[in-house]
């Protein structure tokens, strides 16, 4: 894969099916200790209209922060939009694929970067 892809907006995602190649700026890692910081930086608003309703629920969403681990066996998101989706990807030995690991997310917002986030993996 040519590695003009990982930091163009005009990713071609036809070339992403290519394999698992790692296309990163950044070391690949097997945890997000040393990236979080980095990806957490990132203003993901855009990613945080109103998909999902609460109906009510705010006061308890708000109280917990979450995150998810997601394995995939192909594709490859483009480093600008792992940045913008606040996911992190990382090394695991047990996928042939790439393994995305979130940002820490909260609340409302939280649960709707999460609905764009498996949007976005989706394709």
């Amino acid at each position: 894969m040519d590695y003009k892809y990982a930091y163009s907006r005009n990713f071609d995602k036809s070339k992403d099916r290519q394999g698992s190649a790692y296309i990163y700026s950044f070391e690949r890692l097997y945890n997000s200790e040393n990236l979080i910081g980095k990806f957490s930086q990132v203003d993901n608003s855009k990613y945080t209209e109103k998909l999902i309703k609460t109906n009510g629920y705010d006061a308890v969403i708000d109280k917990y922060s979450f995150g998810f681990e997601i394995e995939t066996s192909a594709g490859v998101l483009p480093e600008y939009k792992c940045k913008q989706l606040g996911l992190i990807p990382l090394r695991d030995g047990s996928i042939s694929g790439h393994e995305y690991t979130t940002i820490p997310m909260k609340g409302i917002d939280g649960i709707n970067l999460l609905a764009n986030q498996m949007r976005e993996l989706k394709e």
